[in-house]
């Protein structure tokens, strides 16, 4: 019998000796990781079915996207980003929201900073740079609509602190600092204006400058298709000017704005009205971007002399377009080249 609980009772001992080495690797293995169980987040399950998400990841691959429509809300959708993370060695899974009054981007660092969450957005990683030699920033577009007509982007610029994505600050043109920069846009007119071709200029970042593009402020939310720009400096995105889309040859980036683009068979057409109250006509084959030269430009364009229309002379060619888009005023939809008075193209745009 005694021999029997000796038995036992190294056996119990060696149990527990075995469960606090076990313990003991595991806190080893976590304080190797830097991760402790209070400073990562809770863990947010992904849905097993992707195929409705619009996925974007950082060129570091750090981080990752997942935006959809969650169907409801109408004509103001209610979206939602998941974001996934590095944290130590780990890839965690949060909800962003970018649109919170707080300084951090995921719903698990803004509920312990004491902020409360209201909007989702539909989230994309627009893109990166470096800051420095070990730090990158990251911008992050939030699209959002009040309705179907009222669309809303809003640039949040961040990067790891302390383990954490967080905001850092805008200065604005006017020396104000904020921690995002937004516009807010009429879709139909937009829509109109550029021929359905305007929606990524909306915001952009040119990559080999590490610019940011974000429309210039209007009253009305009418869109010009002139932007201020933004460039990282001592910790910020500074402004620093006003100018046209890279994506737009540099020979024609000086206009007060887009009156409308044009798209025939075989070409595309750009008016620009101009600060003197002029207009310009700029055409390219349809297969070539704007940022190539013109093949014509043609100044000094003018409205009333053809009703709802735009007339340009070049010697004894006339050249008329719509004065408006569809949906913006009376349509006169077509596209007229004229010599010596005669027709000789007509084009329904």
């Amino acid at each position: 019998m005694k021999r029997y609980l000796y038995g036992k009772n190294i056996f119990i001992v060696g149990i527990l000796i075995i469960g606090i080495g076990a313990l003991l690797i595991w806190h080893s293995s976590r304080e190797q990781k830097n991760v402790t169980y209070s400073e990562c987040p809770e863990a947010v399950r992904m849905p097993s079915d992707l195929s409705d998400m619009t996925i974007t990841k950082s060129d570091d691959g750090r981080l990752t996207l997942y935006a959809y429509d969650t169907g409801l809300g109408g004509t103001s959708p209610e979206y939602m980003t998941y974001i996934q993370f590095e944290f130590g060695d780990s890839i965690v899974t949060d909800y962003l929201y970018p649109l919170s009054e707080s300084d951090y981007i995921c719903a698990s660092d803004i509920k312990n900073d004491g902020v409360d969450i209201y909007d989702g957005a539909f989230s994309k990683i627009l893109s990166q740079f470096p800051l420095s030699e070990t730090e990158t920033g990251y911008i992050i577009e939030a699209y959002n609509k009040a309705s179907s007509i009222d669309g809303y982007k809003e640039a949040y610029f961040v990067k790891y602190i302390g383990g954490k994505l967080k905001k850092m600050p805008f200065e604005m043109n006017n020396g104000e600092i904020c921690m995002s920069a937004a516009c807010e846009y009429y879709i139909p007119d937009w829509y109109f204006t550029t021929d359905g071709l305007g929606w990524d200029w909306v915001l952009s970042f040119d990559k080999e400058t590490n610019t940011l593009y974000m429309p210039e402020h209007t009253d009305n939310m009418i869109m010009t298709d002139r932007y201020d720009l933004y460039q990282y400096s001592n910790g910020k995105m500074r402004y620093v000017r006003n100018d046209a889309g890279y994506w737009l040859h540099p020979s024609l980036r000086d206009f007060q704005y887009l009156a409308g683009i044009y798209r025939t068979k075989s070409k595309l057409i750009r008016i620009d009205a101009l600060r003197d109250q002029t207009y310009r006509y700029s055409v390219w084959p349809k297969s070539k971007p704007m940022s190539t030269e013109p093949e014509l430009v043609l100044y000094g364009g003018k409205s009333g002399i053809v009703e709802n229309a735009i007339v340009f002379k070049n010697g004894d060619y006339t050249y008329i377009v719509p004065e408006y888009r569809r949906g913006q005023g009376d349509d006169f939809g077509k596209v007229i080249i004229k010599h010596k008075n005669k027709i000789i193209q007509e084009s329904d745009v």
